[in-house]
Order: structure tokens, then sequence, then C-alpha cells
């Protein structure tokens, strides 16, 4: 099936390349390039030859930095989203201890002893946040620098 697939698909392809590349003009003056030109107008088959890079004229050195600045920032954009993934892990670990240490709250009896095992459950929680806001915020400072990356490339 999938041999079938593939040659079809090749043969296709095959198709639209001797096609080629048609210019024709509309009827208010414009200029189209395509390979299926209407049948209302005439339209001029166009050659289109390769270009090589070397031959012609572009400046390497500038070309390979351009390439190299490019590669530098596609990089760094995929780490910020990688690290935006970890912050929202660590959102999401801290919302479930903070909702385990909250449903054990609602088992304290209403007491002293209740009234010091809620005020010690609060004090968890409050940790449990500071922890993880120091997490988010180590995070958050990487993604910082890569931003300023980015933009210093980009000058």
């Amino acid at each position: 099936m999938r041999i079938i697939l593939f040659s079809v698909l090749w043969a296709v392809s095959l198709v639209s390349m001797a096609a080629g590349i048609h210019k024709w003009v509309d009827p208010d003056g414009g200029v189209h390039y395509g390979d299926r030109p209407p049948s209302s107008v005439e339209a001029e088959r166009v050659t289109v030859g390769r270009v090589n890079a070397i031959d012609s004229g572009v400046d390497q050195s500038a070309l390979v930095d351009r390439v190299d600045k490019t590669v530098g920032v596609n990089q760094r954009k995929r780490r910020i989203i990688l690290l935006n993934v970890k912050i929202d892990g660590l959102k999401s670990r801290r919302d479930k201890e903070i909702a385990r240490l909250r449903y054990s709250m609602r088992f304290s009896a209403n007491n002293l002893g209740g009234a010091i095992r809620d005020q010690q459950l609060a004090q968890q929680m409050q940790v449990v946040n500071d922890r993880y806001r120091s997490e988010i915020q180590d995070v958050q400072i990487d993604i910082n620098q890569l931003q300023r990356e980015i933009r210093e490339i980009g000058q």
C-alpha cells in the first residue's frame, strides 16, 4: 500500500515539475507567475535556472554569519519554550501539594488541637509556596538571560 501511495505521489510530482513555470499578464496589467495559467490569457513558459551561491556575488562570510545568528536565535527560542514548560510543571506540582495540604485541613478538629494543626498546615503551605516560588524565579532568570542574548544577536 505504501509503495503504491509513494509511486502515485512521485508521478504527480513529476507531472507538476514537467508543467514548469508560466508568466502571464491579467486584464488589469498585473504580471503573474504560476504552474497553471488561466486558459483565458496567453502565457509564456519561463525557464528557471539554479542559483549557485558561490557564483551569485553573495558575500559568503555575511551569509554564514546570518545563518549562525539565525541558528543561535532559534536554539535560544527552543530553550525558552522548554523552560516555560518547566515553569508550568513546577506550578502544577506546587498546586497539587497545596491542594493535598488543604484537603488534610478539612479533617482538623474544631478545638485547640485542631487550631494548632491548622497553623502547622498553613506554615507547611507557605514553605511549599516559597520553595516553588524560588525554583520558578531561577528558571525565569534563565529565560530573561536567553531573551537578552536574542536581542543582542539581533543587533
